[in-house]
């Protein structure tokens, strides 16, 4: 059956229609591919961008163990040098307290109250060099309610918990 006269400019219309989408999609295709590889390489690079910030972060922490570190062990040398032996003792399981809340704190992000007021109060002492009377009380308390024998017989830290604490925070 013959197509009607009157539809034949409607099939023209819709034919040149239908080219002219086919030929635009195609033209648009190597765009679109293009815009796809690039996505792909954006997307690596995020990936490699977070792997660095995870990397720094972790050395960050690190640098943050070994600063507190070093500024305690100098603190008690300093001590060492200038005061008693029960000082000494008492300043040495200070440190070590020190380092194993520093390590605490960086892997639970949460201590005790005790703890956290312990570490701001010989943090300040550290970085100054001076606190308050209370302080200073605060700190032996604290201290003998968990070395009270070890300081009574004068028998200084081994070291050995540090190490420990310093290991399993695992920032090296």
């Amino acid at each position: 059956m013959p197509l009607p006269l009157f539809l034949l400019p409607a099939l023209k219309i819709g034919g040149a229609a239908l080219a002219g989408f086919v030929t635009g999609a195609l033209f648009r295709q190597r765009e679109i591919n293009r815009l796809k590889k690039q996505v792909a390489i954006l997307q690596n690079e995020i990936k490699r961008l977070q792997a660095l910030i995870w990397e720094q972060n972790r050395q960050i922490k690190e640098l943050r163990i070994r600063y507190n570190v070093m500024k305690g062990y100098h603190f008690v040398n300093k001590i060492k040098y200038e005061g008693s032996i029960k000082g000494y003792i008492i300043q040495a399981y200070a440190f070590q307290e020190y380092v194993r809340i520093s390590c605490d704190k960086i892997n639970k992000d949460d201590v005790s109250a005790d703890d956290g007021k312990f570490f701001v109060i010989y943090d300040k002492i550290l970085s100054d060099g001076k606190a308050e009377k209370s302080s200073y009380a605060f700190i032996k308390t604290y201290l003998l309610k968990k070395y009270e024998l070890e300081i009574s017989q004068m028998i200084p830290p081994s070291g050995a918990e540090m190490i420990n604490a310093i290991e399993v925070a695992n920032v090296a």
